[in-house]
């Protein structure tokens, strides 16, 4: 299932612009698919079948690993007190993990294998029984209430619930395609928005706005009443959505834009492929003082106004961009931690000795290179042909 949640605490910096040189590959995982992401500061959560994982952003280095079990697959990480996780497989459960050590502090089982989890203090909004959300006290480990959603189209064993949010006693609720407006005490129904398709587990809330997906386009409403505020078919958050401030930022319908949440009114606009076309390797990120934006044929980068700072191809793009410290950014490929800084990398040689050289040093360490660098192998031409047919023979062996 799909999930992206980012928390930057960092203040804002200036993300170094390009041109690009990779400076370090880290991998973490062998082979994921999507795993969950949670940055804090500089330090990254994530998981994948069967395990979970903190990172240092600065050093690239393991700060500690748990294994869980091999059908323990990590759905959503949410930190608070402790690093809260849900996982799905075999036995959905939720896990309270000290975020220093990673030690499993207690674990409780669910009943459905919905990835959604919101913290506030002394309780969590998940699910725990199917089709259906609770709030869980955090001191007795039970629910305060739970509330049961009609499933019209349901997904089986990946479970309904898609999308959770809180805003100053909301809660906005993604169930079996409809969006719920939610007492955060009482688990009361408020409010109800039919054929709210989820692509990504993100309910945007600014002001107490949220932005509610609706077939192509979307609605703004006030989460504890549920009070329309304004509808769009013009704009889409398929692909990615996020909050600055009082403006929603979206991506879909091939354009990056921003939006005034109480209004609905476009701040700045950006194409980025056709309006038709949706899915694939499209994605959006805010770091720092930038926001990254890879589309269906386009890829940019600009400031928090809208102001362009590089556009090129999405072959061109960096992987999915997560920290930066002003100096170095640091990208997530779903498998990998890839490091780069503000440079270029020197010219190729022309001798065909160094040529053969560089191939063969490139080969050996082929699982760190990046597009970029791939594409600057194949470059090399001939002289690279003995050193891949090698790596393909050991590989092979």
């Amino acid at each position: 299932m799909l999930l992206l949640l980012a928390a930057l605490t960092m203040a804002p910096s200036q993300a170094p612009l390009p041109p690009y040189r990779r400076l370090a590959t880290v991998r973490i995982f062998d082979e994921a698919y999507e795993p969950p992401t949670l940055v804090q500061g500089v330090r990254l959560y994530t998981g994948s079948n069967g395990q979970l994982c903190a990172y240092d952003l600065h050093t690239l280095k393991a700060a500690w690993r748990l294994r869980l079990g091999i059908e323990d697959r990590p759905e959503t990480v949410a930190l608070g007190r402790d690093l809260y996780v849900t996982t799905s497989g075999k036995q959905p459960s939720l896990l309270a993990v000290d975020p220093r050590s990673g030690r499993i502090r207690w674990r409780l089982p669910r009943k459905d294998a919905s990835g959604p989890i919101v913290v506030r203090p002394n309780v969590l909004y998940l699910a725990l029984t199917p089709d259906a959300v609770s709030a869980l006290d955090l001191h007795s480990h039970k629910p305060r209430w739970t509330r049961k959603f009609a499933i019209k189209n349901s997904q089986g064993g990946s479970g309904n619930i898609e999308a959770i949010s809180e805003a100053g006693g909301g809660l906005a609720i993604n169930a079996g395609n409809t969006t719920y407006g939610v007492d955060a005490t009482t688990g009361r129904v408020v409010w109800g928005e039919p054929e709210s398709y989820m692509f990504h587990r993100e309910l945007s809330v600014a002001k107490g706005i949220v932005w509610v997906p609706t077939g192509n386009g979307g609605v703004a409403r006030q989460i504890r009443t549920g009070r329309v505020l304004w509808r769009s078919e013009a704009h889409s958050n398929g692909e990615f959505a996020a909050v600055m401030g009082d403006r929603f930022i979206g991506l879909g319908g091939g354009k990056a834009f921003a939006l005034e949440a109480r209004t609905g009114k476009p701040v700045w606009s950006q194409t980025v492929g056709p309006s038709n076309q949706s899915g694939g390797f499209q994605y959006g990120s805010l770091v720092g003082d930038h926001l990254f934006f890879v589309g269906a044929t386009k890829a940019l980068i600009c400031d928090l106004s809208g102001k362009l700072r590089w556009t090129g191809k999405p072959s061109e793009a960096l992987p999915k961009p997560l920290w930066s410290d002003g100096n170095v950014i640091v990208c997530f490929d779903g498998d990998r931690l890839v490091r780069y800084g503000h440079g270029v990398e020197p010219a190729l040689p022309t001798d065909s000795v160094a040529r053969k050289a560089l191939a063969a040093d490139m080969v050996t360490r082929f699982d760190k290179l990046d597009q970029s660098d791939i594409a600057r192998l194949e470059t090399l031409g001939d002289e690279a042909f003995s050193a891949v047919l090698k790596g393909l023979l050991e590989a092979g062996a």
